[in-house]
């Protein structure tokens, strides 16, 4: 095994909260009502990768994408607007 550092087995708690931050940046007043995340491949350090998400009404989708185009984490989130 590499020096390299895996993301998704010793931090995907840290990819999940760069999901609910970029939601949160994006959408101020945002309230979460539940939050799933699943990891899908691994996430190394030494590539670059995205943070997205997209939002429909209640919804948000949310994933990290990596620099091969394919997606190391995914989240849904159920939001309502802030009070």
């Amino acid at each position: 095994m590499g020096s390299e550092m895996c993301i998704r087995d010793r931090h995907a708690p840290l990819l999940a909260t760069l999901l609910i931050e970029k939601a949160i940046i994006e959408n101020p007043g945002l309230r979460f009502q539940s939050f799933q995340f699943q990891a899908h491949s691994p996430v190394f350090d030494e590539k670059p990768f995205f943070v997205c998400g997209s939002k429909e009404k209640k919804k948000l989708d949310l994933w990290v994408l990596k620099s091969d185009g394919t997606v190391g984490m995914s989240a849904v989130a159920s939001v309502k607007s802030g009070e």
